[in-house]
C-alpha cells in the first residue's frame, strides 16, 4: 500500500467514526426518556 493509499484509509476511517458517533447520538435522541433508558442515554 502507499503512502498516498494509506493516508486516505486512515482519513476514510476517522471520517467514517466521526459519521457513526454522530449517528449514535442521533439515534441515542429518538429514544423515548424513562427510568430505564435516561442512564443509557448518558
Amino acid at each position: 500500500m502507499s503512502n498516498n493509499q494509506t493516508n486516505s484509509s486512515k482519513y476514510n476511517l476517522e471520517e467514517r467514526t466521526a459519521k457513526f458517533g454522530e449517528n449514535i447520538i442521533k439515534f441515542a435522541k429518538k429514544i423515548p426518556k424513562n427510568n430505564i433508558t435516561i442512564p443509557l442515554r448518558n
